[in-house]
C-alpha cells in the first residue's frame, strides 16, 4: 500500500512541473506494474481530461505499456464525457462502434 500511495503522488506532483510528459512518465514508471499503469493513467487523465485525442497521444507515446495505459484512458475519459468527447475524425474508425455504443447506451440507464 505504501508503495502505490508513493507512486500516485509522484504522478499528482508531475501533473503541473512543467516537465516534459515523456520524462514525467518514465519518473512514475514504464507500466508493466499495474500500480505504474494506474498512476501514469491517472497522470494523463488528470492533466488532458478535455482532451481526449492530446490524453490519447500522451499515453501512447512512452516507452512502457502504452496499450494498456491508452485503453484505460479512453475508458475513464469517456465515462466521465460520453461519446461527446471522442473526435469526429475517430467515429466510423472505431472496431465494433455501434456494439459498443449500444452497450454504453444500456449502462447509462
Amino acid at each position: 500500500i505504501d508503495d502505490f500511495d508513493n507512486i500516485i503522488n509522484i504522478a499528482l506532483a508531475l501533473i503541473n512541473n512543467g516537465d516534459e510528459d515523456v520524462t514525467n512518465i518514465e519518473k512514475i514508471g514504464i507500466g508493466y506494474r499495474a500500480d505504474e499503469t494506474i498512476a501514469i493513467t491517472l497522470y494523463v487523465v488528470l492533466k488532458y481530461h478535455g482532451d481526449l485525442k492530446k490524453a490519447l497521444c500522451v499515453g501512447a507515446n512512452h516507452s512502457g505499456k502504452s496499450d494498456t495505459v491508452c485503453a484505460l484512458i479512453g475508458l475513464i475519459i469517456g465515462l466521465y464525457h460520453g461519446i461527446d468527447i471522442i473526435p469526429d475524425a475517430y467515429l466510423g474508425i472505431i472496431e465494433l462502434e455501434d456494439l459498443i455504443i449500444e452497450y454504453a447506451e444500456k449502462l447509462a440507464k
